[in-house]
């Protein structure tokens, strides 16, 4: 089955095309994804970083945070690359490896870059996550029942994002990480990826704390929005893309509102 939503993104990089679904797509994971993380990015300096090399002059933003945005450019690049290969534990350090690459934390030598974590790290304050000592083992454990999944669909990944986040395997940046992963994961299998936002991290964040729990629907619920957002963002792009008969109603208002946000970020 053509994997539609994955040649595209590949052949406009290939290309260098601007103004497509793979420039979309680049600069929102990369600002959404950050700005879940407490980057001072904006989306106009976002789409600048990552296009230009430089920022807009309008915003100042951390220099740090600057630098992490053009790594993770770098990383959504490298995702496109691997998306039809077999998950490995070198791939995903490598991910890590090329977010914090020339940032301030790999100049801390605990920091372990693209390495897993070195020190005990929690989820917020209170949520305890696997030690250092036993994170490579959890990982292999991770892998191995990712791999063991036939024809996996978005709610398999959704449930393997929940498994990283719980290892939390690197000392910080595993939300971003992890949010990559699930990208990938959804281009390997061939479903519609998704894109977590700010607008949604209450849902988002409130899901993978009930999974603690045994409770999944929510984060299920939230996953499917992300993809219905990403598959109309999707038809806007690829004229042969099929949507689903129940999202095809909301295409018009989705069109508004794609148009809005290029309008105000995207082509400045």
């Amino acid at each position: 089955m053509k994997n539609i939503i994955l040649d595209r993104l590949r052949g406009e990089k290939r290309c260098g095309i601007s103004g497509g679904l793979y420039e979309y797509t680049k600069v929102w994971l990369t600002y959404t994804s950050n700005t879940i993380e407490g980057s001072t990015v904006s989306l106009e300096d976002t789409h600048a970083i990552l296009t230009t090399g430089r920022l807009n002059g309008k915003d100042y933003p951390k220099l740090n945070d600057a630098i992490q945005t053009r790594n993770h450019g770098m990383a959504f690049d490298y995702m496109l690359d691997i998306a039809e290969q077999t998950l490995t534990e070198e791939q995903i350090k490598h991910f890590h490896y090329l977010l914090f690459w020339g940032t301030e934390e790999a100049m801390k030598t605990w920091f372990a870059v693209g390495e897993y974590k070195k020190e005990a790290n929690r989820i917020g304050l209170l949520t305890e996550t696997s030690s250092p000592e036993e994170t490579s083992e959890h990982m292999k454990t991770w892998l191995h029942d990712c791999r063991g999944k036939k024809n996996p669909q978005l709610k398999e990944v959704a449930l393997a994002h929940y498994g990283f986040e719980k290892i939390h395997p690197f000392q910080d940046g595993n939300g971003r990480v992890g949010r990559l992963l699930m990208f990938k994961e959804c281009l390997h299998h061939n479903i519609p990826p998704l894109i977590i936002t700010p607008e949604i991290k209450p849902w988002y964040m409130t899901a993978l704390n009930e999974c603690r729990q045994g409770l999944y629907n929510r984060l299920f619920e939230t996953c499917g929005k992300a993809q219905d957002d990403y598959q109309l963002i999707c038809a806007q792009f690829i004229k042969e893309y099929s949507l689903p008969k129940e999202l095809e109603k909301h295409l018009s208002t989705s069109k508004i509102t794609i148009t809005k946000s290029i309008d105000r970020g995207l082509e400045q």
